[in-house]
């Protein structure tokens, strides 16, 4: 025999992966974009280059950690929907509206950081662009076009 909520929790649970996945594409988004960033901070460039740098690493830093408490707060809304699947009742009361929440906001965490994804990739272009000149520039031409000199 079904609980009241156990659509609910179904729906939670299958809805989970989607969101991670989508959360996980921004992370490793944001990491490669702050790990460019780390490349660039080493190169000898001009102050123009170096504020595209730390703009690009600001809102990538950002996007970071809003999509880490996004996967934290999705780990424990599947956490709630698999214990209230498990023992067939809420798992705690008011766990409903708290998992309800807490899809919510993962939803706008979502949105927020593939918002901050278009901004930092467009200063990483820009960036990418900005060291691509000085390289050629200086008569460099031990790197490929688009990456910067020096190696993690």
């Amino acid at each position: 025999m079904a609980f009241e909520h156990e659509t609910f929790w179904l729906a939670v649970a299958a809805a989970l992966p989607i969101i991670a996945l989508a959360n996980q594409i921004n992370l490793t988004d944001a990491l490669g974009t702050m790990l460019f960033a780390r490349v660039a901070r080493d190169s000898p460039i001009g102050t123009e280059v170096q504020y595209v740098r730390k703009r690009s690493r600001s809102a990538a830093l950002t996007s970071y950690f809003v999509g880490g408490a996004n996967l934290l707060a999705q780990t424990a809304a599947l956490g709630i929907a698999l214990i209230s699947l498990a023992i067939r009742e809420d798992a705690f009361p008011g766990a409903v509206p708290f998992a309800t929440t807490l899809e919510i906001v993962g939803l706008i965490a979502i949105g927020t950081t593939a918002a901050f994804s278009g901004y930092y990739r467009g200063w990483r272009s820009a960036l990418e662009t900005s060291l691509r000149q000085q390289e050629q520039k200086s008569g460099r031409t031990d790197s490929d076009p688009g990456q910067p000199s020096r190696k993690l």
